[in-house]
């Protein structure tokens, strides 16, 4: 479970980047993983900051263990999950904007992919609904996609025999185990969310990346105003922050993946679902 990732930003993070090792238990008491041996994991992630646009944004990067239906993996996923669930309440209690993002290794049941894989873990729900309400307090970016358009993961599954080819089969390979989750006031400045299906997964990690794109909003003055501007941003310095944060979230996500499909090496046998 010791997977690292990292972070590849062209915006200045205003806090050190810090890594989060403490151990964990499993499985948690109210798991639906299946029976699985008790044990310890560590919870490894990384958290950061950053300041625009007015906001006090905390970034967490997660590389959560897979695959999605093995039950010792799924375990260890809701209970890494739970630490952070518990850091994202302390973050929004200071007043913070919060963004989770990386392979989460499952599924969202509410905004499902092409082939309505279902999730075995609370994990979504845990990174969700952080008090346990029933509503969600960070939401999902892939709720702005269509659903046709909803995959950034390729795995190789064997056919009849047992045999894996290497070559992407289509649809039936294709998972969404990679999101984005945002608080609300961050989810507002959403733009536009997209993957970029035109590269060879098969060759790159195994994934396409997630892509997020965020506008400053601005509250445009009535007609009759003739005050000062609404913004002080000019064109440029906006257009140069959504190209940052844009390639902050894509190469995070990419420098997550890329290092734990070298791990994934090791693996012998083919993912299982």
């Amino acid at each position: 479970d010791e997977l690292p990732v990292g972070l590849i930003t062209q915006l200045d993070p205003v806090a050190d980047l810090t890594r989060n090792m403490s151990i964990v238990h499993y499985p948690m008491s109210d798991t639906q993983c299946g029976a699985v041996a008790r044990g310890d994991a560590p919870s490894h992630y990384y958290r950061t900051e950053f300041q625009f646009w007015g906001m006090r944004v905390a970034l967490f990067g997660l590389n959560l263990p897979g695959p999605p239906r093995d039950p010792s993996a799924c375990s260890r996923r809701e209970a890494q999950a739970k630490v952070v669930q518990e850091r994202v309440q302390l973050e929004m209690a200071a007043g913070h904007e919060v963004v989770v993002l990386g392979d989460l290794n499952d599924f969202d049941g509410t905004y499902p992919d092409p082939n309505s894989h279902v999730s075995r873990s609370r994990v979504l729900d845990l990174l969700q609904d952080l008090d346990g309400d029933g509503e969600d307090d960070l939401r999902n970016v892939v709720s702005l996609m269509d659903s046709s358009e909803r995959y950034s993961s390729w795995q190789d599954l064997a056919d009849a025999n047992g045999v894996l080819n290497g070559v992407d089969d289509g649809a039936s390979e294709h998972f969404q185990m990679d999101h984005i989750l945002m608080s609300p006031q961050l989810f507002a400045h959403v733009h536009d969310v997209y993957i970029d299906h035109d590269s060879d997964a098969t060759m790159v990690a195994g994934h396409w990346p997630l892509m997020v794109e965020l506008h400053e909003q601005v509250t445009l003055p009535d007609s009759s105003y003739s005050g000062a501007p609404v913004s002080t941003w000019s064109s440029k310095e906006k257009t140069t922050l959504e190209a940052e944060i844009i390639a902050s979230i894509v190469m995070s996500i990419l420098c997550a993946v890329g290092i734990w499909r070298a791990a994934a090496k090791q693996r012998k046998a083919a993912m299982r679902f």
